[in-house]
């Protein structure tokens, strides 16, 4: 059995979104955590090569800042508009209908194509080096092969494949089963940083660099930095705030992700707490991680090596697999069982981004179910375990087209949605800046309305969060080396938007035929 809106009269065509409150405040941040994809550690810092006396925990910390108040934004919103859907239901409610459903289309799409990327570096961040670390270690050349079968087209279209359909079972079953499983991966993945600290603590550069001599070979450590540097990176370049600011572009991929638990408002207890705890909270907790790893990192195995290995060619990295700090970690141990162990962290945060992306698409399709905007069966909720079933099945679909395009074309990247995402927090920073001048009645008697100094703290919050967004956006217009601003993920950028708009005058007409009012719908709180 299913609820579904099928009676084309009234402002919304049923009494229930068919989503229960089963979400509290902790499950919250953990699902914000593993939304981060702190597990990306070794992209992020392979991405300090290309900005020679940058800090990466500095420009960290900047993110951090940011993104905190990117999370007061939202969490203030969810308390304005306690409704699944994210970004589409605050920008349609606040601004206009129309611009909420092309931001929230394509928040929407890059979330569903992102259920694909996102499951593809759990092939390529957490399977490959694992197996990989753990065969250098013991000298298995099976678990070697096993890691390196992991980056191949097929190693990656197979483990993400199953990524997504563990996810997909997972979420059939209710967004309560997701979370109990979440916890425990929650908890497991905390213990393995832990001990990672510890491993990172007790190297020293001379320890790091004997092990990785034997398993690379006399003189391998120096043979990295050498090779790095000739392949033209910069090492031990002096301090520059300019190359710090540049690289704030890698920790802005991962952090304000946190943000996108906003999507499924409608099944948390109490959003507006439980969201600025559990957006804020991952973004803290997960920026520290970050500051801690990337400051460990360069005191066990020295600045040198940590900036020029990335730069060297996989292929002729002297050890499989390419340069990873995950994987530098487990040469750090020099023991198989704490490899595996301070592995743990990086396996489970990247199989979960899958998860929470999922989330998110099933989420804005939904929303965009209950506004008419879509077919109704899209709108479907299964009665007996609350979950958007058709929505799953759509997104799933689409992730795997998702798979296929980064495992055997050259067209789709890592990190090729990640424009949308940036413009869809700028107009959520934009909107918090200025809510309470463009909508004084419903900013006055909303849990938004809070002041500092007379000066409402949502427009503060909103002015930061809207700065760091929109630089966020300029730099990914400008560099190359980070991949966003491909013609392809432009290009798709602006169709998706297009897309969308005429999308919705034709459907908003269609509806307007069937003698439902989709405007009505738009001035009014989504049904609950």
């Amino acid at each position: 059995m299913a609820i579904r809106a099928t009676v084309p009269s009234g402002v919304f065509t049923r009494q229930s979104s068919g989503l229960v409150r089963a979400v509290g405040a902790v499950d919250t941040l953990f699902y914000c955590y593993f939304q981060i994809a702190i597990g990306f550690m070794a992209l992020i810092i392979n991405g300090w090569r290309f900005w020679p006396g940058a800090s990466m925990e500095l420009a960290t910390l900047i993110v951090v800042i940011g993104g905190v108040c990117l999370a007061i934004v939202y969490g203030l919103l969810s308390g304005v508009y306690p409704r699944s859907g994210g970004e589409y239901v605050f920008v349609s409610r606040l601004v206009h209908p129309t611009l909420g459903f092309m931001v929230g289309l394509n928040m929407t799409f890059w979330q569903a194509f992102g259920t694909g990327t996102s499951a593809c570096f759990f092939a390529i961040f957490g399977a490959s080096p694992f197996f990989g670390a753990l065969g250098l270690l013991s000298g298995n050349q099976t678990l070697i092969d096993l890691g390196s079968w992991f980056l191949t087209p097929w190693g990656i279209f197979v483990a993400a494949t199953a990524n997504v359909l563990f996810f997909a079972i997972n979420l059939y079953f209710g967004i309560q089963s997701y979370f109990k499983i979440q916890r425990w991966a929650f908890i497991a993945s905390i213990l393995s940083f832990g001990l990672t600290f510890i491993v990172l603590a007790l190297t020293s550069v001379t320890k790091f660099q004997m092990n990785f001599d034997a398993l690379a070979g006399a003189g391998a450590y120096q043979k990295v930095i050498a090779d790095g540097t000739a392949a033209g990176a910069v090492p031990n370049a002096p301090f520059s705030f300019p190359a710090t600011m540049g690289y704030f572009i890698w920790p802005a991929a991962s952090l304000p992700f946190a943000v996108l638990s906003a999507s499924f408002n409608g099944e948390v207890k109490n959003p507006r707490l439980s969201q600025i705890f559990g957006i804020g909270g991952a973004i803290t907790m997960s920026g520290i991680l970050y500051i801690a790893v990337m400051f460990l990192s360069r005191q066990a195995m020295g600045d040198a090596f940590v900036f020029t290995a990335p730069a060297v060619p996989a292929d002729q990295f002297p050890v499989p697999l390419g340069a990873g700090v995950n994987l530098f970690i487990s040469i750090a141990s020099g023991n198989v069982l704490l490899a595996a162990l301070t592995s743990i962290w990086v396996v489970l945060s990247v199989f979960y981004v899958g998860g929470t992306t999922l989330i998110y698409a099933t989420r804005g399709i939904l929303a965009f179910g209950i506004d008419g905007m879509v077919p109704d069966k899209l709108a479907d909720v299964s009665e007996r375990y609350h979950s958007p079933t058709n929505a799953i099945i759509l997104v799933v679909v689409l992730a795997e087209l998702a798979i296929a395009g980064l495992a055997f074309t050259p067209y789709v990247s890592l990190l090729t949605g990640n424009l949308s995402f940036g413009f869809g927090y700028f107009v959520i920073g934009l909107i918090g800046l200025l809510f309470p001048f463009i909508r004084p009645d419903v900013f006055a008697n909303s849990p938004a309305a809070a002041r500092v100094g007379g000066i409402p703290i949502i427009s503060i919050t909103g002015l930061v969060a809207a700065l760091a967004q929109g630089y966020w956006c300029y730099l990914m217009l400008i560099d190359s080396n980070f991949g966003a601003n491909t013609p392809f993920a432009v290009g798709l950028f602006i169709g998706i938007m297009a897309l969308a708009a005429i999308w919705f005058f034709v459907v908003r007409a269609v509806r307007k035929s069937q003698g439902i009012d989709v405007d009505r719908r738009y001035a009014e709180i989504p049904i609950e």
